[in-house]
């Protein structure tokens, strides 16, 4: 009964390496990460949105959008109205330094 009693204390203690926590791929990867509970899936109500005078940006959309099409057959429409949207923006923000980035994922937005 000990030996039983053992091994489910262990198998607990080793509940959360079991691949039963969410792993975030990202690149490159973050400095800080904060995992919420929800996600963000691109379907056909998802919309890419980027300010439209920003010609740095256009390459990034096009890339973007080929690749979910290319992956998912869904054609993402640029700066339309929809229910979710993916949104890029550059903005110069001192405590990230030049390179970095702020990631902030919704059920209805990723910005």
């Amino acid at each position: 009964m000990k030996n039983i009693r053992t091994v489910w204390i262990a198998l607990l203690a080793l509940l959360p390496f079991l691949g039963w926590t969410q792993n975030v791929n990202l690149i490159p990867q973050p400095v800080s990460l904060e995992v919420k509970p929800g996600h963000f899936l691109i379907d056909k109500n998802t919309a890419l949105v980027f300010p439209q005078g920003n010609k740095e940006l256009q390459p990034a959309v096009n890339f973007f959008t080929t690749a979910i099409n290319t992956v998912s057959g869904i054609q993402l429409p640029v700066n339309a109205k929809r229910g979710k949207t993916i949104q890029l923006i550059l903005a110069k923000t001192a405590e990230i330094g030049p390179e970095g980035y702020l990631l902030n994922v919704t059920p209805s937005a990723t910005t």
